[in-house]
């Protein structure tokens, strides 16, 4: 017996509306992105903690260069 040859169609769904919903794709790619974004932020924070910074201080410096009405140029 010789072999044979056999050939299969692949159906590729292309377009506007083709495979689903268009709509409920985008927005499962928007919150799968959110999730992604959370997860690093979470990560980030975990692996970086900053408790070293706790508090500011700042200390107020007045500004006496600048005329009683504002600067006027």
């Amino acid at each position: 017996m010789s072999p044979r040859t056999r050939y299969v169609d692949y159906y590729l769904p292309v377009g506007p509306g083709a495979g689903g919903n268009t709509v409920a794709t985008i927005f499962a790619a928007f919150g799968l992105m959110i999730a992604f974004a959370l997860l690093v932020l979470v990560a980030v924070v975990i692996a970086f903690p900053g408790s070293d910074y706790t508090s500011v201080e700042y200390t107020p410096v007045p500004v006496t260069s600048a005329p009683v009405g504002g600067e006027h140029r």
